[in-house]
């Protein structure tokens, strides 16, 4: 299934970021920011929300922690990005990581992600990097 929204170019219209983290703290820091910035911003704290919210809704950027529960082996976040990238692909996405490897970081651009942040970061970092991605437009992969 794809975004019908993404089947036209990115436009000031589509503002809408999607953010899913495990860590509350991170949703809430990003979620605040980029709606005082005019974006309406989903977010989620498991994988399986964040799906839920991918079959609903088309982003312009989706921020998406490597890393989302319990698990060890890391592919929570590495899954929802390749999820994006194949039903959305004018969806821009960066990944972020406290736990970052260059392996992850590979992964990270096999899967598509157009940017990866270890974390922490400054929020003015974040930002800087989304809009940036947004502005500019992702290109059809």
């Amino acid at each position: 299934m794809r975004c019908v929204a993404h089947s036209l170019r990115l436009s000031p219209a589509v503002n809408r970021i999607l953010v899913v983290d495990d860590e509350k703290s991170i949703v809430f820091a990003l979620e605040k920011y980029f709606a005082q910035h005019g974006f309406e911003v989903d977010t989620a704290t498991d994988a399986e929300t964040a799906q839920a919210l991918l079959r609903e809704h088309c982003y312009a950027l989706a921020i998406l922690d490597v890393h989302l529960s319990g698990r060890t082996d890391l592919t929570e976040g590495l899954d929802l990005a390749a999820m994006v990238r194949e039903t959305a692909p004018e969806t821009a996405v960066i990944l972020m990581t406290a736990l970052g490897t260059p392996e992850t970081e590979q992964r990270a651009t096999e899967v598509g992600a157009h940017s990866f942040i270890r974390k922490p970061t400054r929020l003015s970092s974040m930002a800087d990097i989304a809009f940036g991605l947004i502005g500019a437009g992702v290109p059809v992969a």
